[in-house]
C-alpha cells in the first residue's frame, strides 16, 4: 500500500477514504502513531497522524484526482459533517468524552454532533479527542448501520484479500469461506477493516 494523503483526525480520513471507495478506488487508513505517544493537549500540533492509502498502486492517478476534486467541494468536513458521517456520536460512552480544551467544561454526545462546546462555543473534535485519548477503538460501534455498503457492484471491482491469509478474494462472492484457509470472510467487513485502524491490531 502506498501513502495519499496524512489527516488529523480518523473520521477525515475514513470520510475521504469511503469517498474513494464510493468511486471505486479501495483505500485503507492508518494511524501512524503509536499508543504509546498519545499525550492529551498534542492533538493541535499534529497534522498528520492518520495516513489515508492506497490499495493498488494502479488507481494512484485516480486517486489523487478524486482528493484534488473533494478539497475542491469541501467535502471531507463540511460544517455538518458529524451529521452526514458514517460515525454516531451517539453511542459514544459518556466516561470517554473530554472536557472542552478552551474552558473545561465537560462536552456530550451533543457536541460531538454538533462540532461545538455548549458552554464557550469553542470548536471542538470530539471524536478525535477520544481517539487521542483512548485509541482509535473507541469508535468501535458508532458507525450506524447502512446496509449493504459498498454494493455489490463495487464490491466486484476490488481485488479484497483475506484477513488471515492473504489470498485474493477476487472473482468469489462476498461472503463465504476462503479457499486457501477455509476462514469465513465477508467482503463488506473487510472493507470496513481497511477503514478502521484500530480493528487491524494484533
Amino acid at each position: 500500500m502506498r501513502e495519499l494523503r496524512r489527516f488529523a483526525s480518523l473520521p477525515q480520513a475514513q470520510e475521504a477514504g469511503r469517498y474513494l471507495i464510493d468511486h471505486g478506488v479501495l483505500a485503507a487508513v492508518e494511524d501512524v502513531s503509536p499508543r504509546a505517544e498519545y499525550y492529551p493537549g498534542l492533538q493541535a500540533f499534529d497534522a498528520g497522524r492518520f495516513r489515508l492509502m492506497l490499495v493498488t498502486d494502479d488507481d494512484r492517478e485516480v486517486a489523487e484526482s478524486l482528493l484534488h476534486d473533494l478539497d475542491r467541494e469541501e467535502a471531507v468536513l463540511p460544517a455538518d459533517w458529524e451529521s452526514q458521517s458514517h460515525l454516531d456520536p451517539a453511542g459514544l460512552d459518556p466516561a470517554l468524552l473530554p472536557d472542552c480544551p478552551r474552558c473545561r467544561a465537560g462536552l456530550s454526545a451533543e457536541t460531538a454532533r454538533t462540532g461545538r462546546c455548549l458552554t464557550c462555543g469553542e470548536v471542538v473534535d470530539v471524536l478525535g479527542l477520544v481517539v487521542e485519548r483512548h485509541g482509535p477503538e473507541a469508535l468501535d460501534g458508532l458507525h450506524d448501520d447502512t446496509p449493504d455498503w459498498p454494493d455489490d457492484a463495487l464490491l466486484e471491482r476490488f481485488e479484497i484479500a483475506c484477513h488471515s491469509c492473504g489470498y485474493p478474494l477476487g472473482g468469489l462472492v462476498i461472503a463465504g469461506s476462503c479457499p486457501e484457509c477455509g476462514r469465513a470472510y465477508d467482503k463488506r467487513e473487510l472493507i470496513e477493516r481497511l477503514l478502521n485502524p484500530g480493528s487491524r491490531r494484533g
